[in-house]
């Protein structure tokens, strides 16, 4: 879900804070190992700085990247992003397929003595690629999740069951439903979450569930988005999205989000969170599908626009935007504000050919009150820098903030995982420890390990290997031995491994 309307989907009474408190405690609650992605995923939101504490409201919403950072991530890293799920770097999608995927996983967290104590253990079926089933087991507690896809390897139901005596009986826990939209195919309009009722014995929706109702023009410019949540057994608008069309280019020409929110008499009213007029595109598919900080994600590139807010029933200006970008998925951004001094700039750059990037902001404002703005007044100055390695895995993501002096950088906090890669299985990954930064150690401290027990073999579907040793012998077809590293390439090959001959097609 988009912004923070979506906490008012219960209009804000007592009941429904409870319930809302409760189901955020209840996805806190849920493993952050969760299909067995404890790597830390980055998403960069360059869209929520306040420039000034004293400025007017208006800047909350516009300024550049890093603000929400340090929210952000403890969200994302226990499954809590309530956004689009998806990456901010466009150079590459995900990590290298492997035909080797984890069929069994142990995973650790972290004690204060030093040791590893056994979190859970999960184990996956696959089909055509992607996880089927995983089952994960903690004692006698063991949770059951069935994931379906669309031919196009789109999810779309997941199920999840639980059993408390080993998995000797289950019962249904919860379904999630999805659609999509047939223009932008991968924007999920629609998610209907239900949770099962023993005393009812069906599926009862509840309030994580929300639809999309999209409207488009004659050339497939979205005009408007509603975003819509369940309460008191209907569906109502919570976020809206408004667009208009310069009718010569054809490109949406302004652009206004606006929140359902209490307003200053704490009263529920649409209030505006964005607005831009005049919008000029680098490059632009119409397809405009959530708040500002996101357009990049889906094929939008701004390139020049006002900042609006309407005041009296008019529309005013407080300052416009410009960016430039470099080709290869950095850019540059520069916000200039009008009704005072000052501007933020944020420039991200592409470090290596493994998607590596690194996004840095600064806040220039007119401190000593002299009238006149330089770039040595730095209210504010923030730096990410997230690093992949050949594989293309996530293998550190590092904070730094302007330090307490005001004259440079420093680190502030970061993720870091050690991946341990199995050559014999075409270099999937058999071990990752991660760690985080502890500002006063200043130095990662470690909090969950997972291991994978066993391997699979996704394209064929032939058979699991073991992933404690390698192949004992490995024979081509006609017999002949082989060096056992042969396995690793294309081809039909028989391999003996613990008293086991199987056949293992690449």
């Amino acid at each position: 879900m988009d912004g923070d309307c979506f906490l008012l989907l219960e209009k804000g009474n007592k009941e429904s804070k409870r319930k809302m408190r409760e189901y955020l405690n209840s996805k806190i609650k849920k493993k952050f190992m969760k299909n067995s992605k404890i790597l830390f995923a980055s998403a960069i939101m360059f869209g929520m700085m306040v420039v000034d504490t004293n400025a007017q409201v208006l800047h909350k919403r516009f300024g550049s990247s890093l603000e929400g950072v340090k929210n952000s991530k403890v969200l994302m890293m226990q499954g809590i992003n309530h956004r689009m799920q998806k990456y901010e770097n466009s150079t590459f999608k995900e990590a290298e397929a492997s035909v080797f995927k984890p069929q069994g996983e142990m995973v650790y967290t972290y004690a204060e003595d030093g040791t590893w104590e056994l979190e859970g253990e999960y184990s996956y079926t696959y089909k055509n690629g992607k996880v089927y089933t995983q089952t994960q087991k903690s004692g006698d507690e063991v949770v059951a999740t069935q994931t379906d896809y669309s031919d196009d390897g789109l999810t779309k139901t997941i199920i999840e069951k639980t059993s408390e005596d080993g998995g000797r009986s289950f019962i249904n826990l919860s379904k999630a439903v999805f659609v999509y939209d047939p223009v932008v195919t991968d924007l999920v309009v629609s998610k209907k979450k239900y949770e099962w009722s023993e005393d009812e014995n069906e599926w009862k929706e509840i309030s994580d569930s929300y639809v999309r109702e999209i409207t488009r023009d004659g050339d497939d410019n979205i005009t408007s988005l509603v975003v819509k949540v369940p309460y008191m057994g209907n569906y109502d608008a919570t976020e809206r999205y408004t667009n208009t069309v310069d009718p010569v280019t054809k490109h949406i020409d302004t652009y206004k989000y606006e929140c359902l929110n209490y307003d200053e008499s704490g009263q529920l009213a649409w209030i505006t969170e964005q607005y831009l007029t005049g919008i000029k595109w680098a490059k632009t598919n119409g397809q405009l599908v959530s708040q500002y900080d996101e357009w990049m994600l889906w094929g939008n590139e701004l390139s020049e626009a006002t900042l609006a807010y309407e005041e009296g029933g008019e529309t005013k200006s407080f300052g416009n935007i410009k960016i430039d970008y470099t080709g290869d998925g950095g850019y540059s951004e520069v916000f200039n504000y009008t009704d005072k001094l000052g501007r933020t700039d944020t420039k991200k750059e592409m470090l290596d050919k493994n998607g590596s990037f690194s996004i840095e902001e600064k806040t220039i404002e007119d401190l000593d009150k002299n009238g006149k703005l330089t770039d040595s007044e730095v209210s504010g100055w923030m730096k990410e820098i997230v690093t992949y390695d050949d594989h293309k895995n996530l293998v550190e993501d590092v904070v730094y903030e302007l330090d307490e002096e005001g004259t440079g950088l420093v680190k502030t906090m970061g993720e870091k995982n050690d991946l341990t890669y199995d050559e014999n299985y075409s270099g999937a990954v058999k071990e990752t420890i991660t760690s985080s930064y502890d500002m006063d150690a200043q130095d990662y401290v470690p909090y969950s390990k997972v291991v994978v027990t066993g391997f699979t073999n996704v394209t064929s579907g032939i058979g699991s290997v073991n992933a404690s040793d390698s192949p004992t012998a490995v024979y081509n077809l006609q017999g002949i031995r082989i060096d056992k590293s042969a396995v690793n390439g294309r081809g039909i090959f028989i391999v003996k491994k613990n008293r086991k001959t199987m056949k293992v097609v690449r």
